[in-house]
């Protein structure tokens, strides 16, 4: 109802301290910046809000988001979840704080 909390559970999280040259190039990654963090999650439209607001109070930058919309009970594994966000950052400490 209105002014409920809308919430969303983290349910996997990789980080990636110096990723490949191609794979940073493929993803558009700025130059030099080499850390990549990976998360899962079981709402599309939050993990899309968080991945904003991580932009805004961290040198991070989203290089992916996609929505899997089968939804939270029809992913292909309990991790999977409803979406993937990709945040690149030039440092492992950067991407960790936009995690």
């Amino acid at each position: 109802m209105k002014g409920d909390r809308l919430g969303a559970s983290v349910l996997a999280v990789k980080m990636i301290p110096n990723v490949d040259a191609r794979m940073a190039e493929k993803l558009g990654m700025p130059k030099g910046w080499k850390s990549l963090g990976i998360l899962t999650a079981d709402a599309d439209d939050v993990t899309y809000c968080a991945l904003d607001e991580a932009c805004k109070n961290a040198e991070v930058s989203v290089v992916m988001g996609k929505s899997f919309y089968g939804g939270a009970a029809n992913a292909n594994s309990k991790l999977a979840g409803e979406v993937i966000g990709m945040l690149a950052g030039p440092s492992p400490a950067e991407v960790r704080s936009g995690v």
